[in-house]
């Protein structure tokens, strides 16, 4: 695949755009989209990321060798050193290979403290490790599960673990059996995927959805859409009639994240 990956494609229509940030192996890839449609996009800086997340304009990214801020194809370098997991929204939170977590403020990392498991996602107040879930407070007390690959917190908690899908209730509680390795939601819309299928809640109940592609899903985001990112580099989105398939070719992606203009 040629380094210099550029695609731009002509909208049959003027309509409102917004951009999708994914973080894979070539670095960092801006995605224009109109509706359920890919426009131009292309990668606006080298790194080799690990994880990647959105704290309102300003997109963060984990690398294996600094973690990096900014946005509008802008990004510097914050001194923290190699970092395994990154998660916002405010202030944003990094790992590092050897557990010790930090926050971002006013410019400065200050160290929350160490976990003695190996980090794989921070959202919102909680810490998903191969250990279970870690409370962001100086004691970073556990909280529950075990084994949990990633972490939503927006309205109740929900946790993707290699046991199923939990939520947090009266204590955690199952509600759909596998292997999953994604969750993500706003509050209103949720998803969840394990390594080949993606469930959906509607109305209360998870349901499977279809994808046309055999790829597992990295990472999901909202905006006035629904979007998905594959391992392999396909973005999905659903603006409310399923999910349509957009390839990019860029494999190896590790996740993706929806800046959010203030």
């Amino acid at each position: 695949m040629d380094d210099d990956i550029t695609e731009k494609r002509v909208f049959t229509q003027v309509r409102d755009t917004l951009e999708v940030v994914v973080a894979a192996a070539i670095g960092i890839v801006s995605v224009t989209v109109s509706d359920d449609r890919v426009g131009e996009y292309g990668v606006i800086h080298r790194c080799a990321p690990t994880d990647i997340a959105a704290a309102g304009d300003t997109i963060a990214v984990a690398t294996e060798t600094d973690v990096l801020l900014g946005g509008d194809g802008e990004f510097r370098q914050t001194g923290f050193g190699p970092a395994v997991a990154v998660g916002g929204p405010d202030p944003i939170h990094v790992a590092g290979p050897d557990g010790h977590i930090s926050r971002y403020i006013d410019g400065q990392w200050s160290e929350v403290g160490r976990v003695d498991a190996a980090v794989l996602a921070i959202d919102g107040d909680l810490v998903a490790t191969a250990d279970g879930l870690f409370q962001l407070t100086p004691e970073l007390p556990p909280v529950g599960l075990d084994d949990v690959w990633d972490v939503a917190t927006d309205g109740l908690p929900l946790a993707a673990t290699s046991e199923g899908l939990y939520t947090l209730g009266n204590g955690w509680m199952n509600v759909l059996d596998g292997e999953f390795r994604t969750v993500s939601t706003d509050g209103t819309r949720a998803h969840a995927a394990t390594v080949d299928r993606v469930f959906q809640r509607c109305d209360g109940d998870w349901v499977p959805v279809q994808i046309d592609v055999e790829e597992p899903v990295v990472g999901v985001g909202y905006d006035t859409a629904a979007f998905a990112v594959t391992a392999g580099g396909t973005l999905l989105i659903d603006a409310g009639d399923g999910f349509r398939a957009s390839p990019l070719g860029i494999p190896d992606v590790v996740g993706m994240a929806i800046p959010t203009p203030t």
